[in-house]
């Protein structure tokens, strides 16, 4: 309940509805500026107000199916899971060109895009990550610091492109020295990963995803594995050809006390 005075609420609610008239109208539009200045004209604004908000409250669906799980998913996908926890859904400003800190209401079919494909990707590393046999709902109870959700794809996929021929393993176990110094030797040109070993790499996800019968989102896939395989370049890359130091390793899980 607003009461009277309260204009920093009014304000905000004038903007909330604002948004979700106009991205209301775009959905009827579909985009068309002629058609929506005739949908001005006939519909309702309330109607305009109530596709919008629709629209825009289907993504709270996927946030109550993945949210117990996703509580290591990192930005933006936490900040997004953020916004749309309240009963007015909303946009993480950070996903904005160019980002900025907080939130606002959903107003362009772009900020609906930009949140399904986000949630799309959430649903892929959580079920990669579950293939793996991780228990992310109990993950969750671990106290900080804890490892995120894409450092065990990394590990698993740093295990994978190492191997050459043989089917290669599935695992998120660990990596020990000996199979870093393997990594940094066999599947990197200097500082970057070497070609055959990015090919095996995105083949090996995407084939994943196919057994999960997620074999749909292979674009999406491909995508989400050139993404980890960067972020395990960046990671790698840098270390030393013949010691690689795990205190200078983010992004994998090292076994500890390692001589």
């Amino acid at each position: 309940m607003v009461k009277p005075g309260q204009a920093e609420v009014v304000e905000r609610g004038a903007r909330y509805a604002a948004a979700t008239v106009a991205l209301g109208l775009e959905l009827v539009a579909r985009g068309d500026v002629a058609r929506a200045a005739k949908t001005l004209r006939t519909v309702p604004l309330v109607r305009l107000f109530r596709v919008g908000y629709t629209r825009r409250c289907s993504s709270r669906g996927w946030r109550r199916q993945l949210a117990p799980r996703a509580s290591a998913a990192g930005s933006p996908t936490t900040e997004l899971l953020t916004g749309l926890r309240g009963p007015r859904p909303l946009f993480p400003r950070v996903l904005d060109e160019p980002p900025a800190a907080g939130l606002r209401p959903f107003a362009s079919g772009r900020d609906l895009r930009v949140a399904a494909e986000l949630l799309t990707r959430l649903t892929l590393r959580i079920a990669l990550a579950e293939d793996l046999g991780l228990d992310l709902a109990a993950m969750a109870e671990l106290p900080e610091p804890r490892a995120e959700l894409d450092d065990h794809l990394r590990t698993a996929l740093a295990r994978a492109i190492v191997v050459d021929g043989a089917a290669p393993p599935w695992s998120a176990a660990a990596l020990t020295t000996d199979e870093l110094r393997a990594l940094r030797a066999g599947a990197f040109d200097g500082a970057r990963l070497t070609s055959a070993a990015r090919g095996r790499g995105v083949e090996l996800l995407v084939a994943r995803l196919d057994h999960l019968a997620l074999g749909a989102h292979a674009t999406l896939g491909a995508t989400l594995a050139g993404n980890l395989l960067d972020d395990l370049e960046a990671a790698i890359g840098p270390l030393s050809d013949a010691v690689p130091d795990p205190r200078f390793v983010s992004g994998v899980l090292l076994v500890a006390h390692q001589a």
